[in-house]
């Protein structure tokens, strides 16, 4: 069983260590902690005594919505081209649509789909089904074969694609998981037992090709040993950043690390000034970005969602609280926002989405999809998400910017 929820967020204590963080970060060279309003990213020109300023103004609208009743585990991916869409649901159809929501096709599994597909280099999709099988399939449909692991009849998680094309998902019983390799030509390439009890996700190999990573738990990439490594901290959780880094998570902090024999050497520490939260009070989602920027995640049954973004050299680049209780992160642009999903306090059944940027103290949009439950994946593209919920919902969230001028009266 999942361990207790956390305490609730203290709201005051963190719009507090909003500012004394915006305040430390400012003397290095940031603008003022002036509040900026949620709506507006504005673009300045002099004209004579006039100043013309841009301001983008986000309306966000459901376009079209979609709906299974098998539900769904997974979010949509994207297909190679980006011009369709690929979902698995619970009733075991494979979904393929275009981005105006029409379907191209659909094609039965031997069962139920879970977790989130993925699409490799040449754009052939990969799908997990509940009897602890995986399904390759081509863009046009079709499949191309269908793999059952020996470690397990059932799937526990999505597929994920290392580096060289194997794919990796966890499969086992309701009290035992294995992390299960599989070729490209769907050949059994290993599968070894997870001692981490919480092996509900997809794995994550690491851009190496030197490891895969699941939860606390580290196997070699190329033949699935157990990795059995010496830490002189209490590990929470080992994964790989967008940057193609190794990390793990140790309390608020999150650590780079390097192989050293049978033990991990820390190549550098993020840190934020966490002191106003509970030692048990840990992220339930972190993240490294491309450009060293690294993330956390805090959220509780009930409570409010608080953003966390820490910059390489461990200043706070933005706190942002919302009111979004339960929330996961389903997609980060490159400019750092974020859209968080979850639902009211107390009300595990609504499905409210916010967008979430580190230069705003309040979130850039705010959207109510309905009483769907959880949203269990997502992706973005030109200003639309497609966010799928565990109800068995898809739908197009247009953020539907609006450009507006303003013209203010300068003094010459």
């Amino acid at each position: 069983p999942p361990p207790p929820p956390p305490p609730r967020l203290d709201s005051s204590a963190a719009s507090d260590v909003y500012k004394r963080q915006l305040a430390m970060f400012n003397q290095n060279g940031a603008s003022s902690t002036e509040e900026t309003p949620i709506e507006n990213t504005p673009s300045t020109t002099q004209t004579g005594t006039n100043e013309i300023s841009l301001v983008t103004k986000y309306n966000p609208i459901i376009s079209w919505e979609f709906f299974d009743e098998g539900g769904f585990t997974g979010g949509p991916a994207l297909s190679k081209d980006q011009d369709q869409i690929y979902l698995a649901s619970g009733s075991g159809t494979t979904y393929a649509f275009e981005l105006d929501g029409q379907e191209r096709w659909q094609l039965e599994l031997p069962s139920g789909g879970v977790g989130t597909p993925v699409v490799n280099s040449e754009g052939e999709i990969y799908v997990a089904d509940k009897e602890g099988g995986l399904n390759k399939i081509t863009p046009q449909g079709k499949l191309v074969w269908h793999f059952q692991s020996p470690a397990g009849d059932r799937s526990h998680s999505g597929p994920a694609i290392g580096p060289n094309g194997n794919i990796f998902y966890t499969v086992g019983t309701t009290t035992q998981g294995f992390v299960q390799a599989v070729s490209p030509d769907g050949e059994d390439l290993w599968e070894t037992e997870a001692k981490t009890r919480l092996f509900f996700e997809s794995p994550d190999p690491s851009p190496d090709e030197n490891y895969v990573f699941l939860k606390e738990d580290i196997f070699n990439q190329q033949n699935g040993e157990y990795l059995d490594l010496d830490y002189d901290v209490n590990v929470i959780r080992v994964f790989s950043g967008s940057n193609g880094g190794n990390y793990l998570l140790a309390g608020h902090s999150i650590i780079q690390w390097q192989a050293a024999a049978d033990s991990i050497e820390t190549i550098d520490v993020y840190e934020w000034d966490s002191s106003h939260l509970s030692e048990i009070y840990t992220p339930t989602g972190i993240g490294v970005n491309k450009d060293g920027t690294s993330w956390q995640l805090y959220t509780t049954p009930g409570g409010n969602t608080l953003f966390v973004w820490v910059s390489e050299d461990d200043q706070a680049l933005g706190t942002t609280e919302v009111n979004i209780s339960g929330s996961t992160l389903v997609f980060m642009k490159e400019d750092l926002s974020a859209l968080v999903c979850g639902g009211g306090s107390f009300k595990p059944s609504s499905t409210d989405c916010s967008v979430l940027t580190p230069d705003n103290e309040d979130s850039l949009w705010k959207l109510h999809l309905g009483n769907y439950g959880p949203v269990v994946g997502g992706i973005f593209l030109d200003d639309h998400y497609y966010v799928s919920t565990e109800d068995g919902h898809l739908f197009e969230i247009d953020e539907n910017p609006e450009e507006i001028t303003s013209t203010l009266d300068t003094v010459n």
